[in-house]
């Protein structure tokens, strides 16, 4: 996102120099992620505090995702909210989940697994509404279907490559692939 930013705002025709492009890219890809992991040292340290509350501890993750996301996209901060949600994430997953009680632990992660499905569930109707909506309007033409066709399979074929390159060190991590 951070490159698609850099990209959308030179073709639009805004005047950047090099200098320019630069700091933009450097202020959201290490913007974000110092936000997230400050953001995830506040958290961690207000979860000490709660003693065995399920309810606030699930309304305090919820709480600080969305408003962490806000902050880092829309104030005048203008870093990247996805980078910054991934570094609050990885700290939160490796020192900020034993500032959780276990049994909010547990009933933390069954809310966000049903969050995280619920919003798998809305993009695949919304996409597949639209993509209906299209194709009954007439917009999506023949050359749509080639071109959709070829997408399958270079992503296929790059999905491919991938496996065959990284199989080796594939092979050695975690359960391993035979």
């Amino acid at each position: 996102m951070v490159a698609f930013t850099v990209m959308l705002r030179i073709s639009t025709g805004e005047d950047m120099g090099f200098g320019d492009i630069f700091l933009l890219f450097v202020r959201m890809s290490v913007g974000g992620p110092l936000i997230g992991l400050i953001s995830g040292i506040v958290m961690a340290l207000w979860m000490k505090r709660v003693f065995r509350d399920d309810i606030l501890e699930i309304s305090l993750t919820f709480f600080t995702v969305y408003m962490l996301f806000f902050v880092s996209e829309g104030t005048s901060l203008h870093v990247s909210g996805i980078l910054a949600l991934v570094a609050y994430g990885l700290y939160m997953s490796a020192w900020g989940k034993t500032t959780i009680s276990v049994e909010g632990a547990e009933a933390v992660h069954h809310f966000w697994q049903f969050i995280a499905y619920s919003g798998e569930t809305l993009i695949f109707i919304l996409s597949g509404m639209i993509i209906g909506v299209m194709i009954n309007d007439g917009n999506f033409e023949a050359e749509d279907w080639g071109k959709l066709l070829g997408l399958y399979a270079l992503l296929t074929l790059v999905r491919a490559l991938l496996i065959c390159l990284l199989y080796p060190i594939l092979k050695r991590l975690g359960y391993g692939i035979n």
